[in-house]
């Protein structure tokens, strides 16, 4: 099997993981049918609730503070794919004039939230969004996709300038024995930029780590409960 992010060939390192030597890239093969995934993702706001809103209050400050400082996002059109209540991209939109707010999230419940905010809203999988926008906006995102080509495909078809994407980088790769995790792909920086470099230059990055106290107890991190990287990317 080949890479998803740079195509070379895959290590198989167990039952269900693959490493590539090349650019780092984990991907882990979980057997389960679109339905079942689908029918996984109804209820699944129920054992995996959103964050707290001091922690979501403080991530997506500092996102939105390091996303807005290498890009242009004045009278542009924004879609942010699965922003839940919006409140990052009405972030972001404070340091630009005449945007256009778009927000995506294929969780049902999201809807009277968005509601309260925003005019355009689309409760639907990403890849079944029509339209054009300049830029989008996807917070660990990425990584629930087992084939990254058909995000990829949908990215481009949207014609869009800029990508300001998170992704969980480095984390701990889950055994054979685990049924499933939405995680199908653990990236590295250097695969994911190699990911998006046929079409995209990497303008900016940064790599967040979690934070620990004086006792040892894990804090939360500057973007996630785990490491990151937080990107901007630019159409070539």
């Amino acid at each position: 099997m080949k890479c998803h992010c740079c195509e070379k060939q895959y290590t198989n390192i167990s039952k269900k993981t693959y490493a590539c030597r090349n650019c780092g890239h984990v991907y882990q093969d979980w057997g389960k049918s679109k339905d079942w995934v689908s029918n996984y993702y109804q209820t699944y706001r129920e054992t995996h609730p959103i964050p707290e809103n001091k922690y979501r209050e403080l991530w997506t400050g500092n996102i939105s503070n390091f996303f807005v400082k290498s890009c242009d996002l004045n009278n542009k059109k924004i879609l942010e794919i699965g922003a839940y209540d919006g409140k990052l991209i009405s972030k972001v939109s404070k340091y630009f004039e005449n945007c256009e707010l778009h927000v995506n999230d294929i969780d049902v419940g999201a809807r009277k939230i968005l509601e309260k905010n925003f005019s355009n809203i689309h409760i639907c999988n990403f890849l079944d969004i029509d339209g054009k926008f300049d830029a989008l906006i996807a917070i660990d995102v990425w990584e629930h996709f087992d084939d990254v080509s058909v995000f990829h495909k949908k990215v481009m078809e949207t014609s869009c300038e800029y990508l300001l994407l998170q992704v969980p980088v480095n984390r701990q790769v889950s055994s054979d024995d685990v049924e499933f995790r939405p995680h199908y792909h653990n990236p590295t920086p250097i695969s994911f930029e190699s990911f998006w470099s046929k079409d995209f230059n990497l303008i900016s990055y940064g790599l967040t780590t979690r934070k620990r106290s004086a006792s040892g107890d894990i804090l939360s991190g500057f973007s996630s409960h785990g490491p990151a990287m937080l990107c901007v990317f630019k159409r070539k």
